[in-house]
């Protein structure tokens, strides 16, 4: 049984969509159980502008019992993700949400990728698969991750 080759790489062409986001969008809300209820059409609406998104790639739904929801979103861009927190269904939650009574609590984080990743088997060019020092695995990502210094410090509102 042969090992399953692995590359470290800044080339993504053969990897799959979310592979090549940009951005990631991660939320979690505990709604009220009004909230709950009554949420729903706005929530649809929302997601039909997000698919329609230039720059969206990839979208997943979360639910805890029993009244958290939450969404993982990827984007090609911040762009993007700007472009569709400005739409109108978007804006129409948030407001939404603001009214006392139907959130209980919630948070939204924004990643950006890194600029290097791995692959595995066949979502790394073939000439990668045999040039790959893999004692450099971990010296490679450190160096290569280092834009996170630049980030600002967090503020609050």
């Amino acid at each position: 049984m042969s090992r399953l080759p692995v590359s470290l790489t800044q080339d993504f062409e053969l990897m799959p969509d979310e592979a090549r986001a940009q951005v990631l969008f991660i939320s979690k809300t505990r709604l009220t159980l009004k909230g709950f209820l009554t949420g729903g059409p706005l929530v649809w609406k929302m997601m039909r502008r997000l698919k329609r998104t230039p720059g969206f790639v990839f979208h997943k739904g979360l639910f805890k019992f029993p009244l958290t929801t939450g969404a993982i979103a990827f984007f090609e861009s911040f762009d993007a993700l700007q472009d569709f927190a400005r739409s109108p269904e978007h804006m129409a939650l948030v407001k939404w949400g603001k009214v006392p009574g139907r959130v209980r609590s919630g948070f939204i984080r924004i990643m950006r990728t890194a600029p290097t990743g791995s692959g595995f088997g066949d979502w790394i060019k073939p000439e990668e698969q045999e040039s790959l020092d893999r004692r450099r695995l971990i010296p490679i990502v450190s160096r290569e991750t280092e834009w996170d210094s630049e980030l600002p410090v967090g503020r609050t509102a």
